[in-house]
């Protein structure tokens, strides 16, 4: 074995070296009389490189690694780790003839470890089987001895199975903690319903679906039944769906819910209560600062509020935003609501509360206008202003949905 220690070198050398430039190291022979034994990083990248992969045991735990001609390692832990394998670049480095580092960016896998994880590494001799080094931080011994591509892919078999065998086991807690409910898509990734799963001390669950149709929020709950016999998914069959499903599907592997159904998606816009699958606050960010007017869909409400108004109502883009109604179609009173709205960051939803109107540019100021407004369009403007709040959701189109948390109610913007 070459003899040597660490220290950092300029990879551009290698650079110069490869173009076909004179030796890097020349300029150090004749300095520092180097000898011809000296050691060279290029000697051992071709030594990294050349076997399958190496394997190193370091704090009880072992680690794997291939190295490539690019600069670039895979490196990998075993199974009492559940940590995917880590893609990073490492440096051969050196100063006069025996003084080399390899420099293994953000640590690879060893950044999985609490304590003691080495990024530079000191090399004191290598052979194309073994190359021993300490950690340039904590002096800890580490040996790397080049193994076969089947003993890798064996290892990594052992963690691929392990991380599954974990994942499996947590997989009920994480459906309960992170992903209870969220929302179904279509192939255009417009909103279809809402979902949540509930379930008992007896581990029966369910799963309620929430959705509009004909003006009015719909609710079904529908019984799930859990089998976790395969080793890839849990399969949830859903019993007597509303929608084109017969079960949603938990990956183990990444932990990403999916449907039977190709065309019917789950979005990842989770929340803990129903329709507040918006967060409130983000809204509210985006309606003080960077807002465009918004107007109420008229022709898609929940069905109390249909034909109440004469004329559009806009959540509009002046400074500061007001709600606009006009009690007549056509040129004449603005009347106007300035709003205050704050928001809960725990439920995601919003509370609005409306000034006494007045009109927008003082065109007529009359009161008659204004009382003509609060009647005909009392029915939205006290949901806008519930004490309970107004829970929000969006959908690929631009929409933006208020629904009442306690009447069910609701209005879209665009």
């Amino acid at each position: 074995m070459k003899k040597l220690i660490y220290i950092m070198y300029s990879l551009c050398c290698f650079a110069l070296y490869s173009c076909g430039m004179t030796e890097p190291w020349k300029e150090w022979e004749n300095e520092g009389n180097m000898s011809e034994d000296r050691l060279r990083p290029s000697e051992l990248k071709k030594i990294l490189c050349a076997a399958d992969g190496w394997e190193m045991t370091y704090q009880g735990k072992k680690f794997y690694f291939e190295f490539a001609d690019d600069n670039t390692v895979i490196s990998n832990t075993d199974k009492t780790i559940f940590e995917n394998e880590v893609s990073s670049v490492y440096h051969l480095d050196f100063q006069g003839e025996d003084i080399i580092t390899l420099d293994l960016d953000n640590s690879g896998a060893l950044q999985f470890l609490t304590e003691t994880s080495e990024q530079i590494w000191r090399i004191s001799s290598f052979s194309d089987r073994n190359i021993e080094a300490t950690g340039s931080t904590y002096g800890e011994e580490m040996v790397l001895t080049a193994i076969t591509a089947t003993q890798l892919q064996q290892a990594k078999e052992e963690k691929r199975s392990a991380i599954l065998a974990y994942n499996k086991a947590q997989s009920v807690k994480v459906l309960k903690e992170q992903l209870s409910n969220g929302l179904l898509r279509n192939s255009s990734e417009a909103f279809i319903a809402q979902y949540a799963f509930t379930w008992n001390d007896a581990d029966e669950w369910n799963v309620e679906f929430t959705w509009f149709q004909d003006g009015k929020v719909q609710n079904k709950t529908c019984a799930v039944s859990l089998d976790m016999t395969g080793d890839e998914y849990m399969v949830m069959a859903v019993t007597d769906s509303p929608f084109t499903i017969q079960s949603i599907n938990y990956r183990y592997a990444d932990k990403i819910l999916s449907t039977s159904n190709s065309d019917v998606s789950i979005s990842e816009d989770f929340h803990s209560s129903n329709f507040a699958l918006r967060n409130g606050v983000d809204w509210l960010n985006t309606y003080t600062s960077n807002w465009k007017t918004n107007k109420v869909d008229r022709d898609n409400i929940h069905a109390d509020l249909r034909g109440i108004f004469h004329a559009d109502v806009e959540f509009d883009d002046r400074s500061p935003r007001n709600i606009i109604a006009c009690p007549w179609n056509g040129m004449g009173s603005y009347i106007t609501f300035q709003p205050t709205i704050t928001a809960d960051n725990e439920t995601g939803r919003i509370f609005i509360k409306l000034a006494d109107p007045f009109d927008l540019f003082g065109w007529n100021n009359n009161p008659n206008d204004y009382a003509l407004v609060e009647r005909d369009y009392g029915k939205f403007l006290n949901l806008c202003k519930s004490e309970k709040g107004l829970c929000l959701l969006s959908d690929n189109e631009g929409y933006t949905y208020f629904v009442s948390p306690v009447t069910g109610q609701w209005f879209r913007i665009k």
